[in-house]
């Protein structure tokens, strides 16, 4: 896995404190080409200050929890030094719904804005609430989806040998 190095925070009391996360599959490569485009976008914004950029490469199955610089960010946003947090998108952030709502949530009780650029929704947005309510949806269906199926004998199914039934 390999991290992007981080760009220290500048301080101001009267600018929202920046940070950005983003995550990039192996192979992939850009993790210059983000850092460049958001040191760029937070310096020419005259209301931010830079809290933090939080790039690494790694797989897409990889849980949030495992990931060195998604788990540093959430230490800074406890620690109360971030007000905004930059993602490229909602995929970025974690690698299903569950842990997608379990983050935008967590991060939302701290007082964190949340903005999925590539969606155009941010957590200030009543329209991320809905999309948000959707992946909650689709999850939970999933969800009892995979818990009445058997990975082995499809449940239900009975087997069959000389003529008598087994379940």
């Amino acid at each position: 896995m390999m991290t992007q190095k981080r760009k220290s925070p500048q301080k101001n009391p009267d600018k929202r404190r920046v940070a950005v996360y983003g995550r990039i599959a192996d192979g992939q490569g850009g993790l210059e080409i983000l850092s460049e485009y958001y040191s760029t976008l937070i310096q020419s914004t005259p209301e931010w200050s830079m809290a933090g950029i939080f790039l690494e490469t790694c797989p897409a199955s990889l849980p949030a929890d495992r990931r060195p610089d998604f788990r540093n960010l959430l230490r800074k946003c406890r620690a109360k030094q971030v007000d905004l947090v930059l993602v490229r998108s909602i995929s970025c952030l974690a690698r299903n719904t569950a842990e997608c709502l379990r983050y935008v949530r967590k991060l939302r009780e701290e007082g964190i804005e949340i903005r999925f650029e590539k969606e155009n929704l941010g957590t200030e947005d009543p329209a991320l609430d809905i999309a948000m309510e959707l992946l909650k949806l689709l999850a939970e269906s999933e969800a009892r989806y995979l818990s009445g199926k058997s990975f082995g004998w499809p449940a239900g199914r009975r087997s069959i040998h000389r003529g008598r039934e087994y379940p």
